[in-house]
């Protein structure tokens, strides 16, 4: 069974990222963890605390693209972020049951390496499963 250690964060695509962290850091109080640029997935994110998770906000850097994938809405729940023991065995196993993957490759997501289910595949979910990267 694929070894989950632990629901990391909510992944929330949003049409103003400037927007979407002012409200969670003023209305709610949620305190700025950490900013991302992220080049594999060419988007900007932002991770608010919120316990033991984070939401983690994040703005495509093509406007084509965040038309297309919000459809008008200012944001959408995007993927579900689990962190692995092992991402080659998890991605290997789940595989195995007919889970397919966004990418061919794991894609660098910071200091992780990261893998995106389909939601064809996945109960029409996405989970962004990933581990460190090692060395």
């Amino acid at each position: 069974m694929t070894q989950i250690q632990e629901l990391d964060h909510v992944g929330v695509m949003v049409a103003d990222l400037e927007a979407a962290g002012a409200f969670l850091a003023d209305t709610f109080g949620l305190e700025l963890d950490r900013e991302a640029d992220v080049p594999s997935l060419d988007v900007r994110a932002r991770f608010y605390r919120a316990g033991p998770v984070t939401i983690e906000v994040f703005q495509p850097n093509d406007p084509a693209v965040a038309e297309r994938e919000l459809g008008g809405r200012l944001a959408k729940l995007e993927h579900v972020a689990l962190r692995v023991g092992s991402l080659d065995a998890a991605l290997a196993e789940l595989g195995e049951r007919g889970v397919r993957f966004k990418h061919d490759e794991p894609v660098v997501t910071g200091p992780n390496l990261s893998a995106y289910t389909t939601p064809e595949s996945s109960a029409g979910m996405v989970f962004q499963l990933f581990a460190p990267r090692e060395g």
